[in-house]
């Protein structure tokens, strides 16, 4: 029904993100031609030459981009794919793929957006705090943790054990296996 796009620095809350598809479904059950994502509007082109974003006039002519999604991780309907290969093939590569993608290919194919903005931290700090709050599963679906995987573990671990006794028969103890073997190592250490 839906395909999830993802970076590898993120962090998803499938917990969170499985809750609220399902409220959506409730809200929309034949929701079509939609994109769920942080969405930019009116994002500024860079025009620094040394930026590695930098776009000539010649490359982009406009100063600001149409809509279009943070590339971090999104999530499409199901009908998204053969839609967006389909227009892909009209519509000329881009090199900033989030844009050519989710903005020119998503505009070619007729979508429409979802804004989950409060869902989503591009902050590592921000989402490290509300990752660790007593209502981070409610609060946050993706959070971004760019070369620190460490913290991704920290996180995860906190996410599958707060979901563990929340919900005993749906996350099974063996999901824990390195989870479980660094607590056991943290108390016999105190």
């Amino acid at each position: 029904k839906y395909i999830l796009k993802v970076d590898d620095d993120i962090v998803v809350n499938t917990f969170t993100l499985i809750n609220h598809l399902k409220f959506l479904d409730k809200l929309n059950p034949d929701r079509e031609q939609t994109i769920l994502c942080l969405l930019w509007s009116a994002m500024t082109v860079m025009r620094d030459s040394k930026s590695k974003w930098y776009l000539s006039k010649e490359d982009f002519p406009f100063d600001r981009f149409p809509p279009y999604c943070s590339g971090s991780a999104y999530i499409f309907t199901g009908d998204m794919a053969a839609k967006m290969y389909n227009a892909s093939l009209y519509v000329p590569f881009f090199w900033v793929d989030d844009y050519y993608i989710t903005g020119a290919v998503a505009s070619a194919a007729n979508v429409s957006y979802t804004q989950l903005g409060s869902l989503y931290t591009v902050s590592e700090q921000i989402a490290h705090s509300r990752f660790m709050s007593p209502k981070a599963f409610y609060t946050i679906m993706f959070g971004h943790f760019p070369g620190s995987m460490n913290n991704m573990r920290e996180i995860w671990r906190r996410i599958l054990i707060s979901q563990k006794y929340k919900y005993p028969t749906r996350v099974q103890s063996y999901s824990f296996s390195w989870d479980e073997k660094l607590l056991i190592n943290e108390k016999n250490m105190s």
